[in-house]
């Protein structure tokens, strides 16, 4: 069957002048229909992509490569708060243990309250300058007393070795010794197991706990920093928790360190449920949660990295 195609314009020309009116009303009939097709397409596909859309031509650039600015942004809702991306470093190393002198000089209050710890150096020593607690009185229990642990000289802290990576002393004082860490603007005092008895005094005492400034000097705009500085501390901790899970050998040491780090939520817990305004200022979570991240990171330094495990290699046999 014999092909038919209209003829290009220029051949038109060439076509004797009946025959050619007629080709030149069938090229106008048909681009009319074009037309046509096109409306019924809008109506029955929806003129609304053709209405919000573009139609791109063969060979045409589009606004982006032309150089046409992009659509703004999508602005925030008035009276909304952007809320900053917080970042861990996890880097092996970058965590530092705070300096003694963050304490120096400063009178810190057995869970913001009560008592008076003072810290001093005279060269490389540090001396215990001023201790008072406050305690319960032998002879009546429901009697509150208070007792200064430091009369005349101060009592030298002697330096202990710690693998958690923070500084850690030891007081030898006569009626109650104690040991205690150095944390970012506080001190942590370990548990002592036991009621310090001072006789002489009528005084049953407890220096064991979180000491730091008063709470009462602790306002909205300390608080707020405490939140965001505790919300990093958390995500640092996670990071360098996660980190050791992928430095630590066998099943029984990963539950070791699993169960450690559950252990830290609860001791957390019960310190810092005794430190006054806690609950809303977030002092004493943020210094533990510091000092947890700081030994996490201790931990990661030195366990050994695991080797990656290689594929096992294929020779490759060739035929001749």
């Amino acid at each position: 069957m014999p092909s038919f195609a209209l003829p290009t314009y220029q051949n038109l020309r060439k076509i004797p002048g009946l025959t050619r009116r007629f080709f030149e009303d069938c090229r106008a009939m048909l681009k009319k229909m074009g037309y046509c097709l096109l409306v019924l397409g809008c109506f029955s596909f929806g003129c609304d992509n053709l209405a919000h859309g573009q139609l791109v031509l063969p060979g045409a650039r589009t606004p982006e490569q032309r150089g046409a600015v992009a659509a703004p942004a999508k602005v925030a809702e008035p009276g909304s708060i952007a809320k900053p991306r917080i970042k861990a470093s996890v880097d092996v190393g970058v965590l530092k243990a705070p300096d003694i002198k963050g304490v120096l000089g400063r009178p810190l209050q057995l869970n913001g309250r009560s008592g008076k710890l003072s810290l001093e150096a005279k060269g490389d020593a540090v001396n215990l300058h001023d201790l008072i607690l406050t305690g319960t009185k032998i002879s009546n229990p429901d009697q509150i007393c208070q007792v200064s642990i430091v009369s005349g000289e101060a009592l030298h802290a002697d330096p202990v070795p710690s693998a958690s990576g923070i500084l850690h002393y030891r007081v030898s004082v006569p009626a109650c010794p104690f040991e205690f860490d150095v944390l970012a603007g506080a001190v942590l005092v370990s548990p002592t197991g036991k009621t310090c008895k001072v006789v002489a005094a009528d005084c049953a005492v407890d220096p064991s706990g979180m000491w730091g400034p008063p709470a009462s000097s602790q306002g909205p705009r300390e608080a707020k920093a405490n939140e965001t500085a505790r919300a990093h501390a958390e995500l640092e901790m996670r990071e360098q928790f996660r980190a050791l899970m992928r430095r630590t050998h066998g099943n029984a040491n990963l539950q070791a360190a699993a169960t450690e780090q559950a252990g830290f939520s609860s001791r957390r817990t019960t310190i810092c449920r005794n430190y006054a305004r806690d609950s809303v200022q977030d002092f004493c979570a943020l210094k533990l949660t510091e000092a947890r991240a700081i030994e996490i990171n201790q931990l990661v330094r030195a366990a050994p990295a695991k080797k990656p495990k290689h594929g096992t290699l294929r020779r490759k046999t060739l035929r001749h």
